[in-house]
């Protein structure tokens, strides 16, 4: 038995060896960019940048600049990729933009990101955030070209997903966070001041956030994990792939409600309508009545029905509260800074826009994407940011009328829905490294959409 475990392990060995050995600085390449979308869901990183924000036993983390374990992988892939194009340049085809008005229209913002950090209260924080802008349009132009194909993408961010949901799901079942530190879970209890939860009566029963830093971005991330499985569902062949597309499914379907996360009920309603309506089909209700099947069983099982009922709820709710708040200064500050207070800061100047002390906690940016890039990049900044998503609205609308991918671009469609309902009620997508980040790799999908209007 020894002899023959050593032969195998011997094996082993040399098949990996042969398979390495095979492999091309292109191919590895690939590999770290991969593994860049792969840690998306995960915040293991380390701070780069802080500018010393501080109230209580918190810290201010829209004005702190991490470093994350995607950003190496990311800078790895680039580096490598640039030696494989020096060294072998015949290997891949004419450098391409995707299409070229979205991405004019993307560095029309960047620079105006850029213009920002002139006006910025904090101007190291404004440029670390420009830079951060730079590096997603790599994101942007990784996609458009291919580098890491559309299909790739979505199975190795849906399998990432897969092992978020399930910490989700656990944190929520044992009421605080576990032991996955490592991947960037926060620390988590339902005694912590500032940390989601829902409470009715007497219960107090922790929204899952998963690795991520709110329920909130948890559940974005989970409506395009979702999304994505349906593409990679509707494309595959094999039944056993089929089968495991659907448990994936489900898995975030339950993640998904154990978020308690309004704004992204709504946007993945949104989304579904979407997605059946630019297609033009009749809603295929054996695929609908199952769905609707596993969602009343989770709620069933896991005693759901007095949680929602307490969501629905929304008189007295402080949280609703906080975001009438924010809305009041956000107008306060636009009127006195109508070209921005620099990209990044608006949580640093909030507190002199409002009577009302804020408390640690509730140092948040205005909860809409659009008035927050009026905020902090100014007028013109939004214009911009409002023109890429009415002109990637047309994108999608006029691919799907040319009959091309459609099941591709219908999903998109449905996720461009997802991101302007969200964004009406959420900021991360302007405020939060993996906001952005997923922000930007729709970009790229988007931007696969070559031909113009």
């Amino acid at each position: 038995m020894p002899r023959k475990r050593m032969q195998r392990n011997n094996m082993f060995w040399k098949n990996l060896y042969k398979l390495l050995k095979s492999l091309t600085l292109a191919d590895f390449a690939k590999v770290f960019l991969c593994l860049f979308f792969a840690f998306l869901p995960f915040q293991v990183k380390g701070i780069l940048f802080s500018a010393d924000v501080y109230g209580a036993e918190f810290f201010n983390p829209y004005m702190t600049f991490f470093v994350y374990l995607s950003d190496i992988f990311l800078a790895l892939g680039l580096l490598i990729l640039a030696f494989s194009i020096i060294l072998s340049p015949q290997r891949y085809g004419k450098f391409n933009v995707g299409n070229l008005l979205l991405f004019s229209l993307i560095l029309f913002f960047c620079f105006a990101v850029g213009v920002s950090i002139i006006f910025s209260s904090n101007t190291m924080n404004s440029f670390l955030y420009f830079l951060r802008m730079i590096e997603f349009v790599f994101v942007y132009l990784i996609i458009v070209n291919r580098i890491v194909g559309a299909e790739l993408l979505m199975k190795v961010f849906v399998f990432s997903m897969v092992v978020a949901a399930f910490i989700g799901i656990f944190q929520y079942i044992f009421g605080h966070s576990l032991i996955f530190g490592f991947l960037g879970e926060p620390v988590l209890n339902t005694d912590m001041k500032g940390v989601a939860k829902v409470v009715f009566g007497d219960n107090i029963i922790l929204r899952a956030y998963s690795t991520f830093s709110h329920p909130n971005i948890f559940a974005g991330y989970l409506i395009f994990a979702g999304f994505m499985s349906v593409y990679l569902f509707l494309k595959e062949k094999i039944v056993e792939r089929k089968v495991l597309l659907v448990t994936c499914l489900l898995v975030f379907l339950l993640a998904f409600l154990l978020t308690f996360s309004r704004a992204a009920f709504l946007a993945a309603v949104s989304g579904i309508v979407f997605y059946y309506v630019v297609l033009d089909v009749k809603i295929k209700w054996k695929y609908i009545l199952p769905i609707l099947a596993c969602v009343l069983l989770f709620v069933v099982v896991f005693n759901f029905s007095e949680v929602f009922m307490s969501r629905i709820d929304v008189g007295g709710d402080s949280a609703l509260q906080e975001r009438e708040m924010f809305l009041s200064i956000s107008k306060n500050m636009f009127l006195k800074n109508p070209l921005g207070v620099g990209a990044g800061n608006f949580t640093s100047l909030m507190q002199d826009y409002t009577n009302v002390k804020i408390m640690p906690w509730q140092f948040q940016p205005v909860h809409n994407i659009f008035l927050l890039v009026a905020n902090e990049i100014g007028i013109h900044g939004v214009l911009i940011f409002l023109t890429i998503f009415i002109y990637m609205f047309f994108i999608l609308i006029n691919r799907l009328r040319g009959g091309f991918n459609k099941p591709l671009f219908a999903i998109l469609t449905a996720l461009w829905s997802v991101i302007f309902i969200v964004g009406f009620f959420d900021h991360y997508f302007i405020s939060l490294y993996q906001g952005q980040a997923l922000m930007f790799v729709f970009f790229g999908l988007t931007g696969l959409a070559k031909k113009p209007l």
